[in-house]
């Protein structure tokens, strides 16, 4: 439909789906601030020619409009003292010539109708008659221009302010692509644009609502990770153990990528929140094995390689079963089907990516590490008692 809107003349058209964004509005915003409304205007024009042909950009727009006419009125306040009246008297004065004040109430049959007096709108029509209007001041009465500048304009339909200035936003949709590879398209077309002293660009929408979004998620995935540390520490009574099932968590994002890429799906809001969720889902299958490993060592007096090795072997089943389970659950979930369901795959595929990954994980590198640990502390005891047995072969040679 683009291009047909497009070939109308004098039609300013915008396409959109079911969503208009996660802050509201287009999810491409781009905000410039300052204090001149008609500067800031002009900005918002030269970064709308500037992002409009940007790929995967389309229906660019500005928030504003700049096409009512107002009739202004600014008073010189030098002026005014000088003639003993205040600006609050001035703009009742000029109201009620323009726009009229009511002077009593018309009753007739039981109806009452206000009356209101004015000016002949032919007077207030024309700026040039509109500067004779006289002011009852404390030297009698003067005309309007004597203190104060008229004129006609442009205004603005609205006056939006943000962070305490005033802002113009240039607003945009994006298609075949994700808004963050969007909105880096856009950041490297106005990347050099000159900006007069005092304005600034900021970006809102969705760019504004993902960053923030993303650095309280990132946030909660750390504070997963060291919460899940700390426990099983306590419960293993192990440090290094601790370690090892944790480190299943970031090895796990080697099936998390593979999977997002093969999908087609970007980061977004749902791919964090299955991160998180991953986080509690891929560290079992590395406590099953390692504590099983654990048990084997201790009661049935294994060598570690073994243990680990049986370990692998006979939880290999449970593990298939745990994982082949959750996976399977998450596919219809990976269809995206219903109302908002391509919001929630993201959530489906870096769980399934993440679940193969570190099912895999747990049965060859986490094993590998235990092996290693073990090794290093059979050489280090193996070193101490060597030296132990050194020492006391000097001291029985001693006389």
């Amino acid at each position: 439909m683009r291009p047909w809107l497009a070939s109308l003349p004098g039609v300013e058209s915008s396409v959109t789906g079911f969503r208009t964004g996660m802050g509201g509005g287009k999810p491409i915003q781009v905000v410039i601030k300052g204090e001149n409304l008609e500067i800031l205007y002009g900005l918002a024009e030269k970064v709308r020619d500037r992002i409009k042909d940007v790929p995967g950009v389309v229906d660019v727009g500005i928030d504003t409009e700049m096409g009512k006419p107002e009739l202004q009125i600014l008073p010189v306040r030098w002026r005014l003292s000088q003639y003993g009246i205040n600006m609050t008297t001035l703009s009742q004065v000029v109201y009620g010539y323009l726009v009229g004040m009511n002077a009593g109430k018309f009753r007739q049959d039981g109806y009452e109708y206000d009356i209101k007096a004015r000016i002949s709108p032919d007077k207030a029509k024309d700026i040039f008659k509109v500067t004779e209007l006289p002011i009852m001041t404390s030297y009698g009465l003067v005309p309007l221009k004597e203190f104060a500048e008229v004129r006609w304009r442009d205004g603005p339909t609205t006056i939006t302010r943000k962070d305490r200035q005033k802002a113009v936003t240039v607003q945009a949709d994006v298609r075949f692509m994700s808004v963050g590879e969007a909105t880096n398209n856009v950041r490297e077309a106005i990347a050099d644009f000159a900006l007069p002293r005092g304005y600034e660009i900021d970006f809102g929408g969705d760019a504004e609502q993902m960053g923030k979004t993303f650095a309280e998620l990132g946030q909660t995935l750390f504070i997963a990770i060291g919460l899940t540390f700390i426990i099983i520490a306590a419960i293993l009574e192990s440090w290094f153990f601790a370690f090892v099932i944790t480190l299943s968590v970031p090895l796990a994002a080697l099936g998390v990528i593979p999977s997002m890429l093969l999908s087609g799906v970007s980061i977004s809001l749902f791919a964090l929140i299955g991160l998180i969720m991953l986080v509690g889902l891929v560290v079992n299958n590395a406590i099953v094995v390692i504590d099983y490993a654990e048990v084997r060592r201790k009661e049935e007096g294994e060598h570690a390689d073994v243990a680990i090795e049986k370990a692998c072997a006979i939880r290999l089943r449970v593990l298939f079963m745990a994982i082949s389970t959750a996976v399977i659950s998450m596919v219809p979930l990976a269809f995206g089907s219903g109302l908002g369901g391509s919001f929630r795959q993201p959530i489906a595929f870096v769980a399934i990516g993440g679940l193969i990954a570190g099912g895999l994980v747990s049965l060859l590198a986490i094993p590998a590490v235990y092996k290693l640990y073990w090794g290093f502390r059979e050489r280090l005891a193996a070193r101490r008692e060597a030296r132990r047995e050194k020492r006391a072969a000097s001291d029985s040679q001693e006389p």
